[in-house]
């Protein structure tokens, strides 16, 4: 034992004279050792001290006896994924894996503790092997049993096993055995085997958890187990681990903490004494939002009190990659000397899923003062597990979703990205070709198009975007056609860009080196404007430049408008020979101004200036450092106008709008009917008129003329109102007329808007006399109070005007609903049809209307619809699909019935928006090859909804009879007072230069400042109520691991607490690696021997004082800045696994302060006389307590 530990054991002997408290008024803590900061990267393939990869997946880290203890479970598909990157739809379990650190960065590999013969038991499985083993975590029992629980699935094909010794009579019919295995050891890192395996039926109604995970009460060392519901995984409860007198392992009672949409990846952690309850969408092996509730308690009254949770809330951070692109999977909370720091741990599973590189991806949260956690997402961080204390390493990649893979499917929309279609028909969208993961980028478009991709990055209350150089880079692969394909960012009113010059036909890595961050907040992106090319881009990267020495010039000019420009931007650009380039945004006022364009490289540039509504004039070259003199002149014009009835009375509520020029504008008329149209750049436009019910019956010219300085007056647009007639007659499929058939006339755009509805006569006849003109869907239906009992008809799509007559005859076809599969969902089941799209656009809800059950697609965000069927061995001909239901969507939403044929012909039905009531959709298409596909499609966003019902099919043979007839419109009298207005028009429109081109030469006047650091150190706290240090507990009476949260903070009632990081035992302690790296990263970090640390701690020593003699002669109140981050040079690693432990008083751990063992050393004589006193005091005490009681 050291000196120090000599000394401290004594003065902890004396105080215990006094009443046996300790002087702190807690138990003793050994502290660990101070190993610094030491790395953690995500996105890479997490290996352990001896440089071999970690296999931990769905598992959780526990403390236990002053270790930490990382258990998960070994695929053999995660084996050979980090080399091949070739998917798995199979899962082989391999074995239950053990890991153990003191430090949560380096972990050494405590091997297998349970193989696929332990979670085997012939009797039980009735012989049948394991077919899914995963979801685990471990618990220290009162009797010093350790505990884990883990899900366990095996084939049970006449379900006998699953329905054994019931009791009840809803038997199981999936023909799976599904329950939760409990295997045992007497130590954390033995030999677990088979305790007890529990069928959840009784607790919750279905026989296994949906997902789970076990979680260790910090404050009581009792161990739970949360799992989700087994079907739907709507529900999550809470059960206490116990073990009978039997020595079987079990859960007590279930209580019910939540209910509500489907939820997996449960987990949770204990931060401020309050519980945290997390979990993700139902996305299955891909990454997801992040959701969390809070309980006050566990107390086992206020959970059977408290109301449950219907709705989580969403985690802030988590959205902007799906948890950095993971699965919630647990949680660690390490309880420092200075703070406490929640490590979320997340389940990337690449090999099932191909979500990019790395199984395991560990992000730290944050708390505001009310507790509310927010997620940072961070590529490469460092911990300090004894301080608690973390920052964001030096090589952190700040973009969010940079290789795309948060987006498990198809999209237009991604995660983190804002997307632009500038011009044309461009598209955005990601395509599996790609570098990393399952997805790449990919930017195209249909002849000339233009659009960008960006992303802004800004600080937050951890991570900060600190001022400083960086680089931005994409591995690009793309095709000729583009005038500009490049990527920028934009900081401090300067865009710096790169352009891609050349065609790349496989991906190459492109960089925007040397960005200047100001403000802490930039935004990048890709921008491509091109004629039918192609770019795919991915794993693209926002990182602290390494540049030493970054000398720059500044180029000044002079710019100036007038009051037509005024308000206007002009755009100046500087651009080297290599595609290199440097803009910004100059606001135009009256007058002569003055910009800078700072931070260029020394070089030649090419200068343009260009802006919006504006036209340039500047020499060609101007002097070092400056660009020529640009004068900015105006190019816009106004457009007015006025839209009247034919009666020459103001029409207000016209929609106008006015294209050309690659520009669109749109305007509505006023109660006066006038609109108007500023800043439209000159040229020659288009002009259009709409509103329902109308037509355009005169006036409107079909060009219209802008010129530069000038108002277009147009001539007055006079709209007439388009009232159409229909009428026709109903029949059945034997040609007898139907009487009293509900005949409905419904607009057939999105918004729910006006319905026409009659009856037929007794000679089946019906008829509109007067519908406004436009599109319409006509249905009929035989039971108009059962809308949905029957099979309707309909014409399809018409289009009615004021033009013409239209006589239809409506025809009943035969009812052939009983080829569709599962017509109306009664049985709560979508089986018969085929989700081509997202989870929570193929599921069942409850029919409001009638029946039990319909399609219903929701979801919490943002979601892909298209549920189908194809039915095969049709007569050719013509046919009726519909079906029956409404729904609530936005906007930018589309939902409808649909229907293709064997040519792949589709035809829809939209289905209304604006939640109105249930109604009939109908679709009439001709079938052929035999072949039809229906269904339900669309894009909606979350939280939308739609109810869908009772789909039936009806052959009609021969098409519908549509008769048209011409009709004469009727002329309406102008009104005597009306005053046409006199159209004015340009004469000529002068050409203008539109684009200034210039030279400049940059020459350097000033040195950036670059310091490639690591980041601020972490603002959090210690909750209130807790105790310093991460300590654990090593005796028999209480659970030490801390599971999916934390540790006790509670003294076993025997045996020593062990600080976090600390070896077991306290005499004695292994050196730990140091690398500046880190075991959690990509490299292959051995262990560092101890003569390696006494070098090591030597250097530190000598180079802290060395520091501390510049600056102050008697080495007190100096701090050396970043002193305890710890770096290993791969050279000083050991090869082997030989790490002789030296004592503790002979050698320090690695990282350790010699110098402060030194002043230790220099005053033990007056800490031993302060601890004398204090025994003497003790004593003397003692003696009079004795004198007084006696």
């Amino acid at each position: 034992m050291g000196k120090i530990s000599k000394a401290a054991s004594v003065l902890c002997a004396a105080t215990m004279l006094m009443g046996g408290v300790p002087i702190m008024g807690t138990m003793p803590t050994v502290q660990a050792k101070d190993t610094g900061f030491q790395q953690i990267k995500n996105d890479t393939f997490f290996k352990d001290k001896d440089g071999n990869f970690i296999y931990s997946q769905g598992g959780g880290i526990f403390e236990f006896d002053g270790k930490y203890y990382w258990y998960g479970v070994k695929y053999a598909e995660a084996v050979t994924y980090p080399e091949t990157k070739v998917l798995s739809s199979e899962n082989h379990f391999v074995g239950i894996t053990c890991y153990s650190s003191t430090d949560l960065v380096n972990w050494t590999d405590e091997g297998i503790i349970a193989t696929p013969e332990d979670v085997y038991n012939e009797t039980i499985m009735e012989g049948q092997q394991a077919a899914w083993v995963g979801r685990l975590g471990v618990t220290k029992l009162t009797d010093g049993t350790y505990a884990l629980l883990v899900q366990h699935e095996c084939d049970d094909a006449d379900n006998s096993i699953d329905n054994a010794n019931r009791g009840d009579t809803k038997a199981e019919t999936d023909g799976w055995s599904k329950q939760v295995l409990i295997m045992t050891s007497d130590k954390p890192n033995g030999h677990f085997t088979w305790n007890n395996r529990v069928n959840m039926k009784s607790y919750i109604g279905t026989t296994n958890t949906g997902d789970q995970t076990v979680f260790v009460d910090p404050a009581t060392g009792q161990g739970y187990l949360l799992y989700s519901y087994g079907s739907g995984r709507g529900k999550m409860y809470l059960s206490k681990v116990v073990k009978g007198e039997d020595g079987i392992v079990t859960l007590d009672e279930s209580r019910m903490i939540y209910s509500g949409a489907g939820r997996e990846g449960n987990c949770m952690f204990e931060y401020g004494g309050k519980y945290y309850v997390c979990a993700s969408d139902l996305y299955g092996w891909n990454a997801s939002h992040g959701y969390y509730l809070v309980l006050d308690s566990l107390d086992d009254e206020y959970l059977k009190s408290r109301s449950v949770t219907t709705n989580m809330e969403l985690m802030d951070g988590a959205s902007d990659d799906y948890c950095h692109v993971s699965q919630t999977g647990f949680f660690y909370t390490v309880r420092g000397s200075k703070q406490d720091t929640v490590i979320f741990c997340g389940d990337r599973w690449s090999d099932f899923a191909d979500n990019g590189d790395g199984y395991n991806v560990w992000c730290p949260l944050s708390f505001d003062e009310n507790g509310k956690p927010f997620f940072n997402s961070v590529s490469s961080w460092k911990l300090n597990a004894q301080t608690g204390e973390w920052k964001v390493a030096s090589d952190n990649n700040y973009v969010k979703n940079g290789s795309f893979d948060a987006d498990r499917i198809t999209v237009t929309d991604f995660v983190g990205w804002n997307e632009e279609i500038l011009d044309g028909n461009g598209n955005i969208t990601n395509n599996k070709d790609c570098v990393t993961g399952k997805y790449a980028l990919i930017m195209s478009g249909q002849g000339a198009y233009e659009e960008q991709i960006s992303q802004t990055l800004l600080s937050t209350k951890d991570v900060a975007l600190a001022d400083g150089i960086y680089d931005f880079s994409a591995k690009i692969k793309n095709t000729e056609g583009f005038s500009d394909l490049s990527l920028y960012a934009t900081s401090g009113g300067v865009t710096y860009g790169q352009k891609v010059l050349t065609a790349n036909e496989a991906y190459t890595e492109v960089t925007l080196k040397n960005v200047v961050v100001e403000n802490g907040q930039v935004t990048i992106g890709i921008h491509a404007k091109g004629d039918g090319a192609t770019v795919y881009a991915d794993d693209l990267t926002f990182k602290k430049s390494d540049v030493k020495d970054y000398a720059t010039g500044t180029l000044t000019g002079k710019i100036s408008g007038d009051s037509a420009t005024t308000g206007k931007t002009v755009k100046v650009k500087a651009t080297d020979a290599e595609g290199r380039y440097f803009e910004k945004s100059v606001a135009l006022t009256e007058g002569e101004s003055e910009y800078k364009l700072e931070h260029i490289p020394a070089g030649n540039y090419s200068i343009e200036a260009s802006g919006d509504g504006v036209a340039i004039k500047m020499d060609d070259a101007a002097k070092d450092n400056t660009v020529a003199p640009i004068k900015a002149i105006s190019t816009t014009g106004t457009v007015n106008g006025r839209v009247v009835t034919k009666a020459g009375k103001a029409l207000a509520g016209v929609k106008v709008e006015l294209s050309g020029e690659g520009k669109e504008f749109e305007a509505t008329t006023d109660e006066n009917g006038e609109y108007s149209f500023d800043d439209v750049n000159q040229g020659s436009y288009s002009i259009k008129y709409s509103l329902s019910g109308y037509s355009l019956a005169s006036g409107g010219e079909a060009e219209t003329k802008v010129a530069a300085g000038f108002t277009t007056v147009k001539s007055d647009a006079m709209m007439g109102k388009e009232l159409g007639k229909v009428a026709g007659t109903v029949r059945n499929a034997s040609g007898d007329v139907v009487s009293d058939a509900l005949v409905i006339a419904r607009p057939s755009e999105a918004d729910y808007g006006n319905r026409y509805e009659t009856r037929t006569d007794s000679d089946g006849h019906f008829e509109f006399e007067s519908l406004p003109g436009g599109e319409y869907v006509i249905v009929a239906t035989s039971t108009p109070d059962k809308q949905y009992d029957s099979l309707p008809t309909t014409a399809g799509k018409i289009t009615v005007s004021s033009t013409k007559s239209m006589d239809i005859s409506l025809r009943f076809g035969d009812d052939k609903t009983s080829n569709i599969n599962n017509p109306t969902f009664d049985g709560k089941s979508v089986s018969g049809w085929t989700n081509g799209g997202d989870a929570g656009g193929c599921r069942t809800g409850k029919n409001q209307s009638h029946g039990t059950y319909d399609l219903a697609p929701w979801a919490n965000s943002d979601f892909k619809v298209d549920t189908y069927q194809k039915i095969e061995g049709l007569d050719n001909g013509y046919y009726v699909v519909s079906g029956f239901g409404h729904g609530d969507y936005g906007s930018d939403d589309d939902l409808c019935l649909y229907a293709t044929n064997g040519d792949g012909e589709t035809y829809t039905d939209t289905i209304a928006r604006g939640n109105g009531p249930y109604e009939l959709y109908a679709v009439k298409i001709k079938v052929t090859y035999g072949t039809l596909t229906i269904g339900i499609k669309g894009n909606m966003s979350s939280g939308k909804w739609a109810n869908i019902d009772d789909f039936h099919l009806g052959y009609l043979g021969d098409d519908i009879s549509i008769s048209t007839e011409t009709v004469e419109q009727e002329s309406e009298e102008l009104d005597p007072d009306y005053i046409p207005t006199e159209a004015v028009s340009p004469e000529s429109i002068e050409e203008m230069t539109l684009v200034g081109t210039s030279t400049a030469v940059v020459k350097k006047t000033s040195k950036e400042d670059n310091s490639k650091t690591d980041g601020n150190t972490s603002s959090g706290t210690k909750p209130s109520g807790q105790t310093s240090g991460s300590s654990s507990q090593s005796g028999s009476s209480s659970n030490a691991g801390a599971g999916s949260a934390s540790q006790s903070s509670k003294p076993a009632a025997s045996g020593n607490t062990i600080a976090s990081g600390n070896t077991a035992g306290g005499d004695k302690a292994t050196t730990a690696n140091s690398g500046g790296a880190g075991a959690l990263s990509a490299g292959s970090n051995a262990s560092a021997n101890n003569t390696q640390a006494r070098r090591n701690n030597t250097a530190r020593s000598n180079q802290q004082v060395a520091a501390t003699n510049d600056v102050s002669e008697d080495n007190t109140d100096v701090t050396v800045e970043d002193s305890t981050d710890t770096t290993v040079d791969d050279s000083t690693l050991s090869t082997n696994n030989d790490t002789t432990e030296i004592a503790e008083d002979t050698v320090p751990a690695a990282g350790e302060d010699t110098t402060l063992a030194d002043d230790n050393k220099s005053n033990i004589g007056f800490i031993l006389a302060i601890v004398g006193v204090v025994a003497l005091a003790g004593a003397g005490l003692a003696a009079l307590k004795f004198k007084i009681f006696r």
